[in-house]
């Protein structure tokens, strides 16, 4: 959900996982405030995010290696 109190959960596709999944999360001022590196599964992964960070605008973004996926979060 969005916004959020800064727990959510991020899904990996099977089909993203050819590899390293990388996935962060970045403050509005570009500080990374979460990071986690996956290795490629055969099948979904949902991973739970819990931060614990002020309410603000954060950047979430999945990198594949082959592609990224940016969204915009808001924790109040």
């Amino acid at each position: 959900p969005n916004p959020n109190n800064g727990s959510f959960n991020v899904v990996v596709p099977e089909q993203w996982q050819t590899g390293e999944v990388t996935i962060s999360v970045y403050s509005i001022n570009g500080q990374t405030v979460y990071k986690n590196i996956l290795h490629a599964g055969n099948e979904k992964q949902i991973i739970t995010i819990n931060l614990d960070v002020m309410p603000n605008v954060y950047f979430v973004v999945v990198n594949t290696g082959k592609s990224t996926i940016s969204e915009k979060l808001i924790i109040q």
